[in-house]
């Protein structure tokens, strides 16, 4: 007789190594998930040097265009944030990475 309600010890081993595991695993998709956003904000950022050639902008204009992004992401970090309590990191954390991998991929394919 198992001195473990839910199974034998062998059922614990092996949920135990893949409890072990969820951590690991989080860091690696998390630092996947943030190296792929850093690369849109780098491209957003080499974009927008012949974007300011191209429309003749003035100093105030490229930095609004700069900082847009940047506001953005101040702003709906609180929504998200929220969204996150409420839903899960996991699901915010994938949707919010398949929904810019869309423009990401855009943009690398535009062609002046």
């Amino acid at each position: 007789m198992s001195a473990h309600p839910s199974g034998s010890e062998g059922d614990l081993a092996s949920s135990s190594g893949q409890e072990e595991n969820i951590p690991t695993r989080v860091l690696v998709m998390s630092t996947i998930g943030f190296c792929i956003f850093f690369a849109v904000w780098v491209m957003f950022a080499i974009v927008a040097i012949p974007v300011r050639a191209e429309f003749a902008l003035s100093e105030g204009q490229f930095a609004l265009l700069v900082a847009i992004p940047i506001l953005t992401g101040s702003i709906l970090r609180v929504p998200f944030g929220i969204l996150t309590d409420r839903v899960g990191g996991r699901l915010v954390f994938t949707l919010l990475l398949l929904a810019t991998s869309i423009p990401t991929y855009l943009v690398s394919r535009a062609s002046g």
